[in-house]
């Protein structure tokens, strides 16, 4: 199983290897299991990074288990949450992290962004604040 990025895939090591994929359906279950929409939640969370905060863990693992329903119709909220220990990272922090820059490359992808579009070129200019390469650590 390879994620396609052309269909907004990105894969994630977990438990296993699985595929991230920000559907309309992953937005709506997102939307009612926190009330507030991904963009939303993507804009809280990059403020959160930036200020040196740790986001809400609801909200990423709501982020996480509606990226992930699509490839398992019976994951719960619940198993999503414990699926983050899995992530490459020794500490809670640095598992949480990796999650987080996952979820971004996947929203960065639906929404038309790609990794290499990020980056400025020579004579060009700074990508857009919504465009998001990289975060940092909040403790960076």
């Amino acid at each position: 199983m390879a994620a396609n990025r052309l269909e907004g895939e990105v894969e994630i090591t977990l438990d296993k290897r699985r595929i991230l994929k920000l559907t309309m359906r992953a937005r709506a279950l997102f939307s009612q299991q926190t009330g507030i929409s991904v963009d939303k939640f993507v804009r809280l969370m990059v403020a959160d990074l930036e200020a040196g905060n740790t986001p809400r863990y609801d909200y990423l693992a709501a982020m996480l288990w509606a990226c992930l329903v699509h490839e398992d119709r019976l994951l719960t909220l619940e198993q999503a949450e414990s699926l983050t220990n899995f992530a490459v990272g020794q500490t809670d922090l640095e598992r949480q992290m990796a999650v987080i820059q996952k979820l971004i490359e996947v929203w960065n992808l639906r929404q038309g962004f790609r990794p290499e579009d990020l980056k400025k070129e020579a004579g060009g200019t700074e990508a857009p604040p919504a465009q998001i390469e990289t975060l940092r650590s909040p403790n960076a």
